[in-house]
């Protein structure tokens, strides 16, 4: 499910049209109307992620999880946002990684920024790194450092 969620489902044909998508778990319940489209707010302000809350991942699931990470911005610095948000991930300019990540069973995002070549590169290297299987990389910490690092900012 972890990989699925990082690596595959914006790829699936059924989604291929579309350019957002908005991930709600089941038994979600909305105690108000929403008053605005959430999907023209991304689009008219060119945002690519949107999440409800962070919170810290356990450092048990992901152990090696921000060494492959190091891994792939030393091979592959062109990928880095100019404005990024490495500050959100790491106390220490990217040395460590201090584990906040974006909940991702209530997120709305850009399917063609997990498109990307910036994070489709960063998934095949995670991907042939085996984490997904060895460890439990979840898509959470993975959406949110490809957010933080190939996104700008804002």
């Amino acid at each position: 499910m972890c990989r699925f969620n990082s690596g595959f489902f914006f790829r699936h044909p059924l989604l291929a049209s579309y350019d957002y998508y908005w991930r709600i778990e089941p038994g979600v319940k909305f105690f108000c109307d929403l008053s605005y489209d959430p999907f023209l707010v991304m689009q008219d302000e060119k945002k690519v992620y949107a999440f409800t809350l962070s919170l810290f991942e356990y450092i048990e699931t992901i152990p090696t999880l921000w060494d492959a990470t190091k891994d792939f911005i030393k091979a592959n610095p062109q990928y880095l946002a100019e404005d990024n948000a490495m500050d959100f991930l790491s106390d220490d300019g990217g040395e460590t990684y201090n584990r906040c990540h974006f909940w991702s069973n209530f997120e709305i995002g850009d399917l063609n920024f997990w498109r990307s070549e910036a994070y489709m590169k960063y998934f095949e290297h995670l991907d042939n790194a085996g984490g997904f299987y060895y460890e439990r990389w979840g898509d959470a910490p993975v959406h949110s450092i490809g957010a933080a690092l190939f996104a700008p900012k804002e």
